[in-house]
């Protein structure tokens, strides 16, 4: 268990001190003009905060000799359980430590805490939008992560999250067409997966397949006063997140692309109510056989009532895996529920359940996760710029062996 001596001092210190459906909000007032009717807004945070972790810092064990699982004994070289990104510190999903699997395969580990408390700059961004009267939108948005180097070198990482064009091609009708690297079209989470538009700080278990930001082309269009919502796209690869990385293509490795959407009716009801139902289908990312397929089905539920936000998602995946490449293999089933209470103006409180179970064949290595979390938050609204949170999760190993891998972590975000 983390040490609470650590984590009251932390909560004390931190207590003192919906990103919208698509299409983009158009460029308003606060704006530079440019040439030819060019208009341009800047846009942007700071997301900073502490830390502290059970054990190692790591979330998974390596099952030694397969004592727990002796039916993969000839199959793999190493079987691990448990979920290695299901602790995660900040809003972007990253693990307080990936820990070492002993098969010497190079990853990125970003924050390798190995345990310690620490404080850490989770993300600046830096947005940039650019309007060209009302048919023309661009948006860019650049992530730098501050992270620990090696030898000398500097571990800082620059992303470019979103770089994409918007036209609105008709006045009569809510069409809105996309071309370059976007927002998601799976599911609802995807709306506050940055810093600044969440209510609380951790994403879900299931984030890591539905918030990611492909490049391609998509489309939305808006029915009988947007009652009925439709996102369809055609892109590289699927709506994984980069960090996952057995699953992710910026540029694409074969020529099978993804197909992804999401239907969404909202009720007209006087209680603010949402149901959509997502999928997508197409050739595994990070293999070269456009045979090999991937596919992701889901089901999410919004409900708003005055300052109570219920919202919920469950999805079903597989991957195929295998084939010359030796593709990862990945079946998966996971759903949260989160409810979202604005108590006082400057007070919110937040509890999120959710699960994953799941079995990743990546060689040599075999992670199988049964995994139940529980969180808790508190949110403190100190002006509209700057927001403080602190969360608790409680990680639950639903089979195999029970770990000390709960995380306390706060922040302290700065939006403009």
């Amino acid at each position: 268990m983390i040490r609470p001596l650590t984590a009251a001092v932390l909560a004390c210190i931190l207590a003192s001190a919906a990103r919208a459906e698509d299409p983009s909000p158009a460029i308003g007032p606060a704006n530079l003009s440019l040439m030819d009717g060019v208009k341009l807004r800047f846009t942007g945070y700071v997301d900073a905060g502490f830390f502290a972790t059970g054990g190692d810092g790591t979330a998974y064990v390596r099952d030694a000799g397969k004592v727990l699982h002796p039916e993969y004994a000839a199959t793999v070289p190493w079987v691990f359980m448990g979920d290695p990104w299901g602790n995660p510190v900040n809003a972007q999903g990253e693990s307080a430590d990936l820990g070492l699997d002993r098969t010497n395969i190079g990853r990125f580990d970003s924050i390798q805490s190995h345990g310690k408390p620490s404080f850490l700059v989770h993300m600046v961004n830096l947005g940039m939008a650019a309007s060209v009267g009302s048919e023309l939108f661009f948006e860019t948005s650049l992530n730098f992560e501050p992270r620990q180097g090696t030898l000398g070198s500097s571990g800082d990482q620059l992303d470019v999250d979103l770089a994409y064009l918007e036209w609105v091609p008709l006045r009569s009708v809510n069409l809105h067409v996309f071309a370059g690297k976007f927002e998601s079209t799976f599911g609802i989470e995807y709306r506050t997966r940055k810093a600044s538009d969440r209510f609380g700080l951790t994403p879900s278990l299931i984030s890591r397949y539905t918030t990611g930001t492909p490049t391609g082309l998509k489309a939305r269009a808006g029915f009988f006063g947007d009652l009925l919502v439709v996102n369809l796209a055609v892109t590289n690869g699927g709506t994984f997140t980069e960090n996952f990385a057995h699953f992710y293509n910026e540029v694409d490795d074969n020529g099978g692309k993804t197909v992804s959407g999401r239907v969404a009716l909202q009720l007209p009801l006087p209680v603010a109510v949402e149901v959509g139902a997502s999928g997508e289908v197409g050739s595994q990312d990070g293999q070269s056989n456009d045979g090999d397929r991937q596919w992701l089905v889901g089901a999410d539920l919004r409900i708003a009532y005055r300052d109570f936000t219920f919202k919920g998602e469950i999805v079903r995946g597989h991957a195929d895996g295998g084939g010359i490449d030796q593709a990862p293999r990945l079946h998966v089933t996971g759903w949260y529920g989160e409810g979202e209470y604005q108590v006082l103006p400057w007070l919110g409180v937040l509890a999120r359940v959710d699960r994953r179970k799941a079995d990743l064949l990546a060689l040599p290595n075999l992670y199988l996760t049964d995994l139940l979390r529980v969180t808790g938050g508190l949110r403190f609204d100190i002006s509209w710029n700057l927001i403080a949170r602190v969360e608790y999760l409680h990680l639950i190993e639903v089979t195999g062996p029970e770990l000390a891998d709960d995380v306390f972590t706060s922040s302290l975000t700065f939006k403009f």
